[in-house]
Formats: structure tokens, C-alpha cells, sequence
């Protein structure tokens, strides 16, 4: 397996997602500006590499006593459900939205993104039950089919769930697993095998990531994404995190800033929603721009300025929030006895 020993570049990674997804919550809450090669850049890589990280994350050593499972499953809860019971539920009163919508809708206000999360950990918790019962020599290849099989299923029960019941189908937002599922799994296995996590960090996969992420990149912004954009996410995937494990471990400032946001990735995505506010001002200067020279350069300037100051207040309210135990479980999963 390999090696997780809480290194910087982890964090950094995270950080650097984290900061990503805002930038394109930008777009959409913000500016309300979808033409941007940016915004098509960010989508192919935020959630992606977001994902990837959370099933690298995952695949350490389990136990399956039953206290262990029991622990597994109280901390997987408290962490990814428990949220959702109330920060979206507040966002909807204080933004009067409606809190069936929020409950049933395949987006759930915005926080999908933990509900889909704490399903691919039941997937892959489930491969690896498996994979123990059944895979005595462990091999490794046993358990590259059995997680293989797990993805098949999330695809083949897809469409006909959907023609079957579609608001199950939405309030449990598989069309997210669905498109989302590929890449928890590959981050999983790269965990898993320190083999595969060096052939994907060599240098010459490293360049070849790179320049087919740049390719396929020009690609869909011009035309149709090949595969809905699946080789464009994976050699994005795969070339940031070859290149944030190559330089995430310098003692440099922005590595320090990335990796404290990298820790708090979880706390920023539950709560920078509240303060994604409308910026229409921005929107129409950049509808006014496109087609020019400088029309990139504006888009990154105004984006990363916006979500500059959405973490740096969701970072505050983080603070204020935490410094209540109730709160603190209430909104992020804390236990409460970690308090005493």
C-alpha cells in the first residue's frame, strides 16, 4: 500500500482543490458566466481530483472486528450525514429555498458532493468485505476485479433506475456516482498499490499527463467531450497529483497556505455556500470581453479574487463555529467526546 503518513503534499493537494472548486462556484454562484475555457478546465478537474484524493484517503488498513466496523461507520456518518442534516437545511431558511428540493433534488443545494462521497465509501467498503472473504492469497488482481465489478454495477443499474423510479434515482444523486465513481476508484487503487502510485508519478507519465490534459482540454472546448470527458479528467487527474507530490513537500509560503486549507477542505466545502454571493457587476464585464486578448487573464484575476475572499470569510465563520462543541458536531461531525 502506498505510503499515507500524513504528508504536506496531501494537504496541499486538497488546498489546492478546494481553492479550485470555489473558483468555479464563482462562475456559477457569482458570475453567472458559463463560457469561460476555465470554467470548462476547472470541471474537468476540481471534483475529479477531489474524488481521486478521497479514495487514495481511504484505502489504509481496515479492521473488521466488530468494534472497528461499528467505529468505521459511526465516524464515515458523523463526518458525511451528519452535515447534511443540518447546514443544508439552514442554507435553504436563511436563502428561503425550498427544504424538499434540498432533500430530494440530485444537487441537495449544493451538497451532493458529501452524500455521493459516504456512497462510494459503502462501494468500496463492500469491495474490500469481499475481497477478504474471497481473496485469501491477495492478490492483487482479485482485487482489481472485484473494485472493477463495483463500477460496473454503479453504471449498468444506472440508466434503468432512472426509467424505473427517477426521483429515487435523483435523492440519491447516482447520476453523480455515476460520473464521479471512476475516479474514487482509481484514487483507491493507487492507494492500495505502491507499484501503480509509482508508474502514474514516473516523469514520462508525468509529461505525456500533462500534454494529453493540454490536448484534450483544447479539444472539448471546441467540440463535443471525447467520452464525456473522462480521458480529459484523468490526465488532469493525474498530472496534478504527480505534480503536487513533487514540489507539495517544499517549505514554501504557498505550500503552507494550501496545506492549512487542505486540512480544513471538508469544513470549507460544508460551509463556503453560505457566503456565495451574487456578482453581477463581474459577469457583464466578462460577457463584455469575450473574444479578446485579455479576456483569460480577467476571468482568472476575477475569479480567484472572489474566491479569495469566500474562503477567507468561510475560514472565519469555520473559527467561530468551531469554538462550540455543539455546533462543531452539529455542522462538521465532531465528536463530542474529543472535547473532554
Amino acid at each position: 500500500m502506498a505510503e499515507k503518513n500524513h504528508l504536506q503534499y496531501l494537504d496541499v493537494y486538497k488546498g489546492a482543490i478546494i481553492f479550485l472548486v470555489v473558483v468555479g462556484h464563482a462562475f456559477h454562484f457569482g458570475f453567472a458566466y458559463y463560457q469561460s475555457p476555465l470554467l470548462k478546465m476547472l470541471k474537468s478537474l476540481d471534483m475529479p481530483s477531489f474524488l481521486f484524493m478521497s479514495g487514495f484517503l481511504g484505502a489504509g488498513v481496515l479492521s473488521f472486528d466488530r468494534k472497528s466496523i461499528i467505529n468505521y461507520w459511526l465516524k464515515k456518518s458523523r463526518q458525511l450525514l451528519l452535515p447534511l442534516v443540518t447546514l443544508p437545511f439552514l442554507y435553504a431558511y436563511l436563502y428561503k429555498l425550498d427544504m424538499m428540493n434540498i432533500l430530494l433534488d440530485k444537487m441537495h443545494g449544493g451538497y451532493w458532493f458529501t452524500f455521493s462521497l459516504f456512497e462510494m465509501f459503502v462501494l468500496v467498503y463492500l469491495v474490500r468485505v469481499l475481497n477478504r472473504l474471497i481473496n485469501k492469497k491477495n492478490s492483487a488482481f482479485i482485487e482489481v476485479v472485484l473494485g472493477l465489478l463495483s463500477l460496473a454495477f454503479v453504471l449498468l443499474i444506472d440508466e434503468p433506475w432512472q426509467q424505473y423510479h427517477a426521483k429515487s434515482w435523483e435523492a440519491l444523486s447516482w447520476a453523480k456516482m455515476n460520473y464521479l465513481y471512476y475516479y474514487f476508484l482509481f484514487g483507491y487503487f493507487v492507494g492500495r498499490f505502491k507499484e501503480l502510485e509509482q508508474v502514474i508519478t514516473a516523469p514520462i507519465i508525468h509529461a505525456l499527463s500533462g500534454i494529453a490534459f493540454v490536448l484534450f482540454l483544447k479539444h472539448d472546448v471546441h467540440a463535443k467531450p471525447i467520452l464525456d470527458g473522462l480521458l480529459t479528467s484523468f490526465s488532469g487527474v493525474l498530472f496534478a497529483y504527480a505534480t503536487v507530490k513533487q514540489i507539495g513537500n517544499l517549505k514554501t509560503r504557498a505550500n503552507s497556505l494550501l496545506s492549512y486549507l487542505g486540512k480544513e477542505s471538508r469544513t470549507i466545502y460544508l460551509t463556503h455556500y453560505f457566503f456565495l454571493c451574487s456578482a453581477p457587476i463581474a459577469g457583464n464585464f466578462l460577457k463584455t470581453q469575450v473574444g479578446s486578448e485579455r479576456i483569460f487573464l480577467w476571468e482568472l484575476l476575477l475569479s480567484f479574487t472572489y474566491a479569495g475572499v469566500v474562503v477567507a470569510v468561510t475560514l472565519v465563520a469555520v473559527r467561530i463555529i468551531r469554538s462550540s462543541k455543539i455546533l462543531d458536531t452539529l455542522f462538521y461531525g465532531k465528536r463530542l467526546d474529543s472535547w473532554i
